[in-house]
């Protein structure tokens, strides 16, 4: 084989390597398959009606931050003689178009912050699971009001217990949507809710056409 044909070869072989490369690239992209950073969004994404991955990995970061910030500052627990109970709550979903499943992202962005706060976890105690607190008092079997204590621990005291709900909705205008979200500590012993949160807002999220 003559040296121009060898060269010629190692050439294609180069351009060859060259264009599958790209096309790799191109399906990390999303264009056509593959996988993608999660801080990128896709087409498809971006012309669905629902929030993105991409923001709602972001707001629930935002909110995580927010609410253990707000909660420690909160006179019930901050100024409380007791070590309060906090008790992950409801989230209503008012959206219309996103699946509730998809805000336990936000959910679990706040049990990590605050199993990273000491801060918080000096005044209060936090329960994830409001199904763990309704199992122990079902066991002890208590009356509606009264304290439950396992093994000299205060499992339940109803006057320092508090839930910790959230409302989730969107406005909408044509293939615009914003999407917000507030939350409440509500006492248990009487329903009273101690704290509203401020509106922590996701930002306009414009749908392609």
């Amino acid at each position: 084989m003559s040296t121009a044909m060898k060269n010629r070869m190692m050439i294609l072989a180069g351009a060859s390597a060259a264009i599958a490369l790209f096309a790799g690239c191109a399906a990390q992209q999303g264009s056509d398959g593959g996988r993608i950073p999660s801080s990128e969004s896709t087409r498809a994404e971006r012309r669905s009606d629902q929030v993105t991955i991409q923001n709602l990995d972001e707001f629930a970061d935002f909110v995580a931050q927010s609410v253990v910030l707000d909660l420690k500052d909160v006179p019930e627990i901050s100024q409380s003689p007791k070590r309060a109970t906090v008790i992950f709550g409801d989230i209503v979903n008012k959206t219309g178009n996103v699946p509730t499943t998809d805000l336990e992202a936000i959910r679990r962005r706040i049990n990590q912050r605050v199993a990273r706060s000491d801060v918080f976890r000096e005044k209060a105690r936090w329960v994830a699971e409001r199904r763990a607190v309704e199992s122990a008092r079902a066991k002890e079997g208590p009356l509606e009001g009264s304290v439950v204590v396992d093994q000299g621990q205060t499992i339940f005291d109803p006057y320092h217990t508090y839930y910790l709900n959230f409302e989730v909705f969107r406005l909408n205008r044509g293939n615009v949507n914003d999407y917000k979200m507030s939350c409440t500590l509500m006492r248990h012993s009487d329903g009273t809710e101690v704290w509203v949160s401020p509106v922590y807002d996701n930002g306009k999220q414009v749908m392609e056409r």
